[in-house]
């Protein structure tokens, strides 16, 4: 991936400057010109992006029929990748990787001049080998003010590739997938939807490239889900905590192995980690009756949370020095209709003694009483 961004992060060779007289104008801003989550459906995670110009100086030697003349003409690009995080059962073969780029300029004769070598323009911007991987594709319809249309068949996946100049910028999608007329529909639906982004821009909100919930909506996770939200307010003397991380079960292997999936909640000051996995009840009650418990000197209390079956695990650092006191390090165990909650309030980065603040029985209790159900989202096919 390394070397794609590299050679994405510079866009290729333009023959004429604006012409005499003209105005300087300001290049749109590429980062609102590529696809965006929305623009591809639930079940897609970002994989990577880049924005930014590159001297040439940086970049490996382009051929001599491509001379750059990037010091001369002023542009910026921006290059997103996503990926295909799971995949509902039955659902027709969706691409397993998009990416999408856009180089803005301060008129249409970079774009134009860039487009008279087009295969060679996409294998750069690529990284592909203009010889074999690029085969011409021919597609129905018209995009922007010149489309180029072509096969991939290597680095960085094969796919469908289209190519076009809308004004004073250069856009690219790539979708990956079998050599077949539905790659190509769904890349000129997904180039579609970034055209509009570029004849319409509108800001690039966080949420718009936010994936961390992505994998809670994976159907692999057959128990309900219970969770602190994305933000969970300060409260009590508690500090806020952000949403960070979601491992779903598909980062387990084999499928289906426990737990379903595991949530990371962050503060920021002090750094410290929540950690929240969803587990089978019987699971967890098997867990809590097990002997393990006592020689790992794990000692159970009632959570006295109201209204709620609540376990509070008290033990010692390091896991299994038995000490004739408090315990030192807490956890928590709630039971709801199909799901067991276990939340983990010890963890921080770099590692210090305290302050821990909801690695408390009073910590984890308003952890307990802040979990709720979570709607699913819905989806959007590409």
């Amino acid at each position: 991936m390394s070397r794609v961004l590299a050679v994405l992060a510079f866009v290729v060779a333009l023959l004429a400057a604006a012409s005499a007289g003209a105005a300087p104008v300001a290049p749109l801003a590429p980062e609102a010109l590529t696809l965006r989550l929305p623009d591809l459906g639930s079940n897609y995670e970002l994989g990577s992006s880049r924005c930014g110009r590159r001297s040439y100086a940086e970049e490996r030697r382009w051929p001599s029929t491509l001379p750059s003349l990037s010091e001369r003409f002023s542009h910026r690009g921006c290059v997103i990748a996503f990926g295909e995080s799971w995949i509902a059962p039955g659902a027709a073969p969706r691409p397993d990787y998009v990416m999408s780029a856009a180089y803005s300029f301060g008129d249409a004769s970079g774009p134009t001049a860039a487009l008279q070598r087009p295969r060679a323009v996409a294998a750069h911007m690529l990284d592909a080998d203009r010889r074999g991987d690029l085969k011409p594709l021919s597609v129905d319809g018209m995009l922007g003010d010149e489309l180029h249309a072509f096969r991939l068949g290597g680095y960085p996946k094969p796919g469908t590739v289209l190519m076009w100049r809308s004004g004073s910028v250069l856009a690219l999608v790539l979708a990956a997938g079998p050599a077949s007329d539905r790659t190509t529909q769904t890349a000129i639906r997904l180039a579609t939807a970034q055209q509009a982004r570029i004849a319409t821009p509108t800001p690039l909100l966080r949420s718009d490239l936010d994936d961390v919930e992505v994998p809670l909506d994976d159907p692999g996770i057959t128990v309900p889900v219970q969770w602190l939200g994305h933000e969970l307010p300060a409260a009590g003397g508690h500090p806020a905590l952000s949403l960070d991380a979601v491992d779903g079960p598909n980062d387990y292997s084999p499928r289906g192995i426990e737990p379903y999936a595991s949530l990371e909640y962050s503060s920021s000051h002090p750094r410290r980690y929540v950690h929240l996995q969803l587990w089978r009840p019987r699971t967890m009650r098997q867990f809590l009756r097990s002997p393990q418990l006592a020689r790992l000197c794990i000692r159970r209390f009632d959570a006295h949370v109201e209204g709620m079956d609540a376990t509070l695990l008290g033990s010692y650092q390091p896991i299994g020095a038995c000490k004739f006191r408090r315990p030192e390090v807490w956890s928590a165990v709630a039971f709801f209709d199909g799901v067991a909650v276990q939340l983990d309030a010890n963890g921080c980065y770099p590692c210090q003694a305290s302050p821990r603040p909801y690695d408390s029985p009073a910590g984890l209790r308003a952890l307990l009483r802040a979990l709720r159900p979570r709607a699913s989202s819905p989806g959007a096919t590409p």
